[in-house]
């Protein structure tokens, strides 16, 4: 019979079986820690967001930030140093 200990310390060498992880690896777990910290947190406060459109936002908030878009309105998108009129 199986103690939990003895559960837990094989789950243990399994685990430590797939080390070291790639830096991408790494990176992924990050990705999805952030998302599902932003869901739930947001879950919490009353957001109804599912984690694929947080995911979305989140992703598109990345984007946003590392091409410098700016949204000023739902009408104007300023890119660098251009501004886009969306159709009004």
């Amino acid at each position: 019979m199986n103690t939990q200990l003895d559960i837990l310390t094989a789950k243990k060498a399994e685990l430590d079986s797939h080390r070291p992880l790639l830096p991408e690896q790494v990176a992924n777990v990050g990705a999805w820690l952030d998302l599902e910290y932003t869901y739930t947190s947001n879950a919490i406060e009353g957001n109804t967001l599912n984690r694929a459109e947080t995911a979305l936002v989140m992703f598109l908030t990345l984007l946003m930030e590392n091409y410098g878009i700016l949204i000023v309105s739902r009408y104007a998108v300023i890119l660098s140093n251009y501004i886009l009129i969306i159709g009004i």
